[in-house]
């Protein structure tokens, strides 16, 4: 393993994926930073022009993924040689692996995106990483192939990150839903493409699966070293990396060279590096709407560095307001998960709630008036103002969907179940709720248990608790949808039943300014 004054790493950091030749050096003899930059500048000028005008006429995924694996097949030997990682690059590449290594009760397999021929995995290795924990990913053949013979206990798989992510997650699904069902019957719904764990029948199929599902499921970071600037869609990366990310995982977006370097790059050709680092501002914007948070960010010279962490929630794209009178619901699991809901049934808001993708949200809730006998109107007026004996807004987490896990008794239609965090009042069977929804957290699913239902939903709860503290989602607790202002509320809350929708940033603006007021 190369540490300090040691040989260099048989490896590569890629040219646009950061790359530098170890030739002629500085007056000290020694390469300096801008020698390694200027050489690899040089020789990112000589890339193979295969697939570069087919690129440039049909600007799609597979014409990009065939310029990349081109490029970097053609160049092989020299990434597998010494010379493409210079001692030079040490320091940095330490950083990157030790903001890489998972933590200690994490999950332990680190995916390393666009991984050449394995420049990392040295210093992944040093900073703790075991081999066979490393799964490298890349467009390229010749690099997988040279990636496998210096790592051989390591996985390699040849594809682009965003496919890879997609069946994976796909696999994991569908392993899941076996482990949960814990029957034949069942393994046989979910298709024989889930493997070996779809094969066995009862109980025996049923614990293969949870074992192959909990094997595939040990994400524990997502790196994409010297090659983010590479990526056909930066966007679609980092939302497949959250996709297969444990929750508290990692994603680390690096370089050794730093962010203008590969600026340089690009300059030269924008076929093999079609994109800047981003700026930190830029790079929040990209993670806005996934689940993920900014936990560390620097970019230097020497070094970009962005450490993005897993949460158990996400932002909405749009907001959605529901006003509708709480029924009785299905008089199951509720109270005696010792979660009381108030449910607001699809028919209640037309069409918009079908359109909906089932899962668990979170948001605010607010309660008008006193309960009423089915026909009667509530005290409040059908514009909410005053909400004479209302009460809250409370934090508030939502499934929407069927209740899955009640196995032959799925809801007939798709309800709202609506808990409010905190609320220790009566039954508000009869009442008219408001409901915002910001936020979502997962998607609906069906558990091997009935404590694993209960142990979730208790979690789905203090996620949501913890989630409505950040400033993004509190400023909603002041939302005029909830105070009655007809100016602000408009047509949320002009009807007994209602649905409505806004973008996110404008409603978060217009909730900030009501919270001001």
């Amino acid at each position: 393993m190369a540490r300090s004054g040691e040989e260099a790493p048989a490896a590569h950091c890629r040219v646009g994926r950061a790359t530098a030749l170890n030739a002629s050096a500085g007056a000290d003899g020694e390469d300096t930073g801008e020698d390694v930059r200027q050489r690899a500048q040089d020789m990112h000028s000589t890339m193979t022009s295969e697939g570069k005008d087919e690129v440039r006429k049909n600007a799609s995924r597979e014409a990009h993924n065939r310029r990349q694996a081109a490029v970097f097949d053609s160049k092989v030997a020299f990434f597998s040689s010494p010379q493409a990682t210079p001692k030079e690059q040490f320091p940095s590449l330490r950083r990157i692996a030790e903001a890489c290594r998972p933590s200690a009760d994490g999950a332990p397999r680190v995916v390393d995106a666009g991984c050449g021929t394995g420049a990392l995995v040295s210093f992944l290795k040093e900073a703790g990483v075991k081999e066979r924990d490393v799964t490298g990913v890349d467009v390229s053949p010749e690099m997988g192939t040279a990636f496998k013979d210096r790592f051989p206990e390591s996985e390699i798989i040849t594809a682009e990150f965003v496919n890879y992510a997609d069946e994976f997650v796909s696999l994991r699904e569908r392993l899941s839903a076996i482990a949960a069902a814990g029957d034949g019957a069942a393994a046989a719904e979910a298709g024989e493409a889930g493997g070996e764990g779809a094969k066995g029948a009862g109980a025996k199929g049923a614990a293969k699966a949870a074992d192959e599902e909990e094997e595939a499921g040990g994400v524990g970071t997502v790196v994409f070293n010297a090659v983010f600037g590479n990526l056909w869609d930066q966007g679609a990366a980092l939302e497949r990396a959250a996709n297969i990310l444990e929750e508290g995982g990692k994603v680390v977006i690096s370089h050794p060279l730093g962010r203008d370097f590969v600026s340089r790059l690009k300059a030269v050709d924008d076929t093999v590096v079609p994109h800047e680092l981003p700026e930190q501002d830029a790079l929040e914007r990209l993670v806005q709407f996934l689940p993920l948070v900014m936990d560390s960010f620097e970019s230097g010279p020497e070094l970009y560095l962005a450490v993005l962490r897993k949460t158990p929630h996400r932002a909405s794209g749009t907001v959605r307001y529901l006003r509708g009178k709480v029924s009785t619901g299905y008089g199951r699991g509720s109270k005696k998960l010792g979660v009381p809901t108030a449910n607001l049934p699809e028919s209640q808001f037309a069409e918009n709630l079908r359109t909906l993708p089932t899962g668990v949200y979170f948001g605010w809730a607010a309660l008008e008036g006193a309960a009423t006998k089915e026909g009667e109107g509530d005290e409040g007026d059908a514009s909410g103002g005053g909400r004479d004996g209302g009460e809250g807004p409370w934090k508030c987490v939502a499934n929407v969907g069927y209740s899955p896990t009640f196995a032959g008794q799925e809801n007939a239609e798709k309800i709202v179940e609506g808990h409010l965090i905190g609320y220790e009042g009566e039954d508000f069977y009869g009442r008219t709720i408001r409901m915002l929804l910001a936020g979502f957290q997962r998607r609906e699913k069906k558990f091997a248990s009935f404590p694993e239902l209960v142990a979730t939903i208790n979690k789905d709860v203090r996620d949501a608790a913890a989630a409505l503290n950040e400033p993004r989602f509190s400023a909603f607790k002041a939302d005029a949808f909830f105070s009655g202002r007809p100016a602000a509320t408009g047509e949320r809350s002009t009807t007994a039943e209602a649905w409505s929708t806004r973008d996110f940033e404008a409603a978060m603006e217009e909730a900030a300014r009501g919270a001001d007021k």
